[in-house]
């Protein structure tokens, strides 16, 4: 597993070498998970938004520029809040198990919706918890699990 940053996917003033260091990480998974998968070593990468860590306040000069950021990031996420800790160990720990056993190169991304090409629902198709991945091209995945459906946070969980 390896955590690299949603600046990655998009040039933001000041965050050039940032966001260059996450897509050095974002292509050595991709290239890493071709050489190990014979190896049965699998390699993914987590690209979250604004997440309250600590280190949130150390890029600001005062505790009103910092917390005008989170108000700014919260006001153009899906769920309208910034990401917690916890969250992002969850998603780990989905890449982590055998619940992603078939994902490798992946780049599970917990961004701002602005730029999100994916849109998750969950739901139940027979009584079984179905997590449904679409694409801007309105194509569909499916993949059933219980542990998908308890992990994945989503924000359309009343589409159907």
């Amino acid at each position: 597993m390896l955590v690299s940053s949603g600046l990655h996917m998009k040039g933001i003033p000041e965050y050039s070498v940032y966001a260059g260091t996450k897509a050095a990480i974002r292509s050595f998974a991709r290239s890493w998970a071709m050489e190990l998968k014979d190896r049965g070593i699998r390699v993914n990468t987590l690209s979250p938004g604004m997440i309250e860590t600590p280190i949130v306040d150390g890029q600001f000069k005062t505790k009103a520029e910092a917390d005008g950021a989170r108000t700014f990031f919260a006001g153009i996420t899906p769920l309208g809040r910034i990401g917690r800790p916890e969250e992002m160990a969850s998603a780990i720990l989905f890449l982590a198990s055998d619940d992603s056993s078939y994902s490798t190169g992946i780049d599970l991304v917990a961004r701002r919706r602005h730029h999100a090409a994916l849109t998750w629902s969950v739901f139940k198709r027979s009584g079984v918890p179905v997590c449904v991945k679409k694409t801007r091209q309105n194509k569909s995945l499916e993949l059933g699990s219980d542990s998908i459906r308890t992990k994945l946070q989503t924000r359309n969980r009343g589409a159907r």
